[in-house]
């Protein structure tokens, strides 16, 4: 791709023209990142306004068309800017949205005044400060963004442009201008992905104008933890790329429909860790995942459909061969591919960590292009199951009970005896789900609740789940005192995970384990939580008994783009949480508790040394469980994510920092697609059936290992990348 400083334009970055920086994006920024809040209700225009006392900020009111006969780049961006300012969800209704620019999502962040050596030189406003924009779910259609035909600067190939575009600008070394005001220019060289926390797009279709526009981008979304892009379908025509840069750092991306185009995802971006959940890609000219810019992985794609000509469907250049940080590492696990002429896969001329599991292949003829031990020609038409393949870098290895070795492992079934359906279903929540525009959703706030941060609003909770299916919470952070218990078909769900908050009670002092929401014991159960974050603040020792969510629904229920937070004596006194004798989990799943999980993030406050302090516990558990985007993180105690006395647990994409990532303890049937982080790794202990991919070992310093064994009392440590272990 070739790299421009600056064009008349706008500026160009990361080899992406951006246009140059709205004064509406700029506005306030030196408020914002001082955490000064702006309230709605000065707005004229949305001081009365129904929707926005929910906390959506509608982008109509300010004169979008959602008839698609204007131009409404200029509208959308006032619309965008404002709702950053508001700490409310950009909100599209039903329609289809004319545009002719980049409409830019841009999360400020500034350059500490003391940045000390090894700490991250910019800080934010704070992790709630997030772009989110959602469409409405009324209609029979999702909205649409309509790139016009012959936008002006989005015909080069060479020089991609973004319809929409996601990113922490910094302000560069000096925090101030001349004037006094904190700006800067818009220049994503200095942009600091790894804080681009929560930022969030779902359920708004883009469409790329026919006519020219071969350099358009759907998205460009390079996002850290808790970030996400679901409920989209991207029309390329001749387009270059439906996505470009991915929610990194087990941010997700999934459900998700690109159609024509050169490529699917364009991985231009240094983000480490990306999860691609639910993704069809149809009729790309060129493979369905490209890379720009290397970055770090892995990455996993997790129930997939491809449909193309030909292949390859993956290109790992030569630019990336020698980069000792895990570019080539991916993982397809549960897909089908249907190709028109016969061809291969993938095109590695680069070191590569390839893994595959379950994917049905149309017209295949190998795995590696040119590599006949990888043979998967099945005859004219048919399919081949690739039961499994994995195929080691050049500085990885496999672990097969206990053997290190870099053995290529292929298992194949050119004559499977059925086919299955749908699988990208298989990995994505139902095509309706729970909604506040939903004619049978209660408005909590409308049963009484006042989420001001400081009315307990238990007896409202308790009223609504007494009575009600689907429950919703407008924005706002709302107080209880006592457990609040889900049953066996409710759903409770907000606007985004930082704008509707459950907050125990600081008068809520508990002397033994308590959860603060939980489901009931039952595997039938299709309860679902979405869009909200759960917290407790927590000042003295001894009350420190908080489980923030116990979950015991069954394989049917969702957990959804939630956050839980607990913080409180061990700040700026981590002595002190050593003196705690409450060994808990901040989520913990037991009982019949399974389902799909996607996009849970657990890294904010409480940093106890406890032993027995986990962020994650899966125990004593048997339906089928799966994390999508597995965020836990930063506690002092190890592991942050234990399985134990379990079975059928999957994760597909797990990132974490800080001590242990994970033990799996007395379980059987439990796998991992895709791990990156700090310090050390996976223990394995007294379990069976144990698949772990693509682990990737980034802390050198501290790491003492990326798989310890423990098996009847012996010990066996493996301290390199990993393609696949095997227990």
């Amino acid at each position: 791709m070739r790299m421009l400083k600056q064009v008349v334009a706008g500026t160009i970055v990361f080899g992406l023209i951006l246009p140059m920086l709205s004064f509406g994006a700029m506005m306030d920024m030196e408020d914002l990142v001082n955490r000064k809040r702006f309230d709605y209700r000065t707005d004229p225009v949305l001081k009365h306004d129904k929707l926005a006392g929910l906390g959506y900020l509608d982008v109509t009111l300010y004169g979008a068309d959602p008839k698609g006969l204007r131009d409404s780049t200029d509208a959308l961006q006032k619309a965008i800017d404002l709702a950053y300012r508001y700490e409310m969800v950009c909100f599209f209704p039903e329609g289809t949205y004319l545009v002719s620019d980049t409409l830019q999502c841009i999360r400020h962040v500034v350059r500490r005044k003391k940045a000390r050596a090894g700490k991250q030189a910019y800080t934010t406003p704070g992790n709630e400060v997030a772009h989110v924009l959602h469409g409405s779910t009324r209609g029979r259609t999702r909205p649409v963004l309509k790139l016009k035909s012959h936008a002006a600067g989005f015909d080069s190939p060479a020089s991609p442009k973004p319809v929409v575009t996601m990113w922490s600008m910094t302000s560069g070394k000096k925090v101030r201008n001349k004037s006094g005001k904190l700006g800067g220019r818009l220049n994503r060289a200095n942009h600091q992905e790894n804080i681009s926390f929560n930022m969030g797009f779902k359920g708004i279709d883009i469409y790329i104008g026919a006519g020219g526009n071969r350099g358009a981008i759907g998205i460009d979304a390079p996002g850290a933890q808790g970030s996400y892009v679901e409920d989209v379908k991207i029309t390329l025509n001749n387009g270059l790329a439906g996505i470009s840069g991915l929610p990194g750092r087990t941010g997700l991306t999934c459900n998700i429909e690109i159609v024509g185009g050169r490529h699917g995802i364009y991985y231009d971006s240094s983000g480490i860790g990306s999860s691609m959940v639910g993704i069809r890609f149809v009729n790309q000219t060129g493979p369905i995942i490209g890379f720009g810019k290397p970055g770090m992985t892995p990455l996993v794609l997790s129930g997939f459909e491809v449909v193309k000509e030909s292949g390859p469907i993956y290109v790992l250049p030569s630019s990336l061969k020698g980069r000792k940080r895990g570019c080539g590492y991916i993982s397809f696990v549960d897909g089908r591919i249907h190709l028109k002429r016969k061809s291969a896969l993938i095109e590695a001329v680069a070191d590569k960590s390839i893994y595959l599991r379950n994917v049905y292949v149309q017209n295949g003829e190998a795995i590696i292009e040119g590599d006949r031990v990888t043979d998967i020609t099945a005859g004219s038409g048919r399919y081949a199951h690739v039961i499994e393949y994995a195929d080691c870098a050049d500085n990885s290895f496999n672990v097969i009970q206990g053997r290190k070795n870099r053995d290529r492992l292929i298992k194949i079934d050119k004559r499977p005896g059925s086919i299955p359906g749908d699988m990208v279903k298989m990995h994505t929540w139902p095509e309706v789900f729970p909604s506040f525009e939903d004619k049978d959703a209660v408005n909590i706030k409308e049963l009484g609740a006042a989420g001001d941060g400081k009315t307990d609003d238990t007896a409202v909770f308790k009223r609504a789940l007494g009575s009600c299916k689907k429950i919703f919470l407008p924005k706002g952070e709302y107080i209880v005192s006592d457990t609040l218990t889900l049953g066996r078909d409710q759903h409770m769900f907000g606007v985004s995970k930082t704008r509707s908050i459950i907050k125990a009670s600081d008068a809520w002092k508990p002397t033994t384990l308590t959860p603060v929401v939980q489901t009931v014991d039952d595997k039938d159960a299709v309860s679902s939580l979405s869009f909200l974050g759960i917290r407790a603040t927590v000042e003295e020792v001894a009350y420190a008994y908080f489980i923030l969510l116990n979950w015991r629904a069954g394989r049917n229920s969702i957990v959804r783009d939630i956050t839980n937070e607990e913080v409180g004596f061990w700040s700026g006194k981590p002595s002190q949480a050593s003196e705690a004798s409450t060994g808990r989990p901040n989520v913990l799943i037991t009982g019949h508790g399974g389902g799909k999980w996607y996009c849970l993030n657990s890294h904010k406050g409480y940093r106890t040394v406890h032993p027995d302090f986990r962020r994650l516990l899966v125990k004593g558990t048997s339906e089928p469980l799966n994390f999508y985007g597995l965020n836990v993180e930063r506690s002092r105690g190890e592991p942050q994510f234990e399985v134990v006395d379990s079975s059928d647990v999957t994760v597909h994409g797990f990132k974490v920092e800080f001590r242990q990532a994970m033990k799996i303890n007395r379980s059987a049937h439990v796998s991992v697609y895709g791990y990156t982080g700090s310090g050390n790794t996976f223990e394995v202990a007294d379990s069976r059936d144990v698949t772990l991919v693509n682990l990737m070992k980034q802390d050198k310093e501290h790491a003492k290992y990326v798989v310890l064994e423990n098996f009847r009392g012996k010990t066996a440590s493996h301290n390199f990348h990993i393609t696949l272990y095997k227990r």
